[in-house]
């Protein structure tokens, strides 16, 4: 009895080693033919790039001619698939790419493209994360927001000019352009034409302090400026508009004023 009970346990543990070797045998064979194909890279040609997403402003066939020398004479396995995304993203408009294979011959290309913002400089845009990319043709964006600074700054100064937009969007106003000199002087230029002049100190703190000013100013006065200084410790200064007649009424005496021209605040 303890004999016949002993061959029947050496069944399972034999045919368990039996599936052990074939399945063992079948990986060899797996990996013998990708290295064969990987050493064969005509033997499995790709026949079609394919380039998918919404675009307004890249040309799927610049994407197929940029990765073209990267395709030809390559096959479907032994396709390198992160230079193929490098050079798809290398493209000006192409904010990230991501490359897949369909069997049995195609290489689909999935693009995300850039969304300008605003310009930067003369020649470059902004995306939505202040990231410049420059494309060959910006005349078509001279309606965004135009940002100035030195290399390096483009994260920095979009950070702030989403900050400025805010606050200033509380006041019903909108910024054109954000300027910042060599020297850390900023500027920024409303789209009525209001000019504010920050300097290096402290710039959002001063905004600040005069946008809080701006109801004791009135409306009418507030656009009969041409330019604010804010570069005083303790307020700043205005330029009026050429020809502009302000009249200011006395607080402590306001039934007796005389109208007077002024040429600052």
């Amino acid at each position: 009895m303890s004999l016949f009970s002993g061959s029947r346990s050496l069944i399972p543990d034999s045919r368990m080693a039996t599936g052990l070797v074939i399945v063992l045998i079948m990986l060899a064979c797996f990996f013998a033919i990708q290295r064969w194909l990987a050493h064969k890279p005509s033997s499995v040609p790709i026949r079609y790039v394919r380039v998918e997403g919404t675009f307004q402003h890249l040309e799927p066939v610049d994407v197929k001619r940029a990765l073209l020398p990267l395709v030809v004479d390559t096959g479907y396995f032994s396709v390198a698939m992160s230079p193929i995304r490098d050079a798809a993203e290398a493209l000006p408009w192409v904010d990230s790419a991501r490359i897949r294979r369909i069997w049995p011959d195609t290489l689909v290309v999935r693009i995300n493209e850039q969304r300008p913002v605003a310009r930067w400089g003369d020649a470059g845009l902004l995306n939505e994360r202040g990231e410049r990319f420059t494309p060959e043709k910006i005349e078509a964006f001279q309606e965004l927001p135009l940002l100035r600074g030195q290399e390096g700054q483009e994260t920095e100064l979009f950070s702030m000019f989403n900050k400025v937009s805010s606050d200033l969007a509380h006041k019903g106003l909108a910024v054109e352009s954000l300027t910042v000199s060599e020297r850390r002087a900023w500027t920024i230029r409303l789209t009525d034409g209001l000019l504010i002049k920050m300097g290096r100190q402290r710039p959002w703190k001063v905004l600040d302090r005069f946008l809080r000013a701006m109801p004791l100013l009135k409306e009418e006065r507030i656009r009969a400026i041409e330019s604010v200084d804010l570069r005083y410790p303790n307020g700043f200064a205005v330029t009026w508009k050429p020809g502009t007649e302000i009249e200011w009424r006395s607080e402590q005496s306001s039934n007796h004023y005389t109208p007077r021209r002024v040429a600052g605040l």
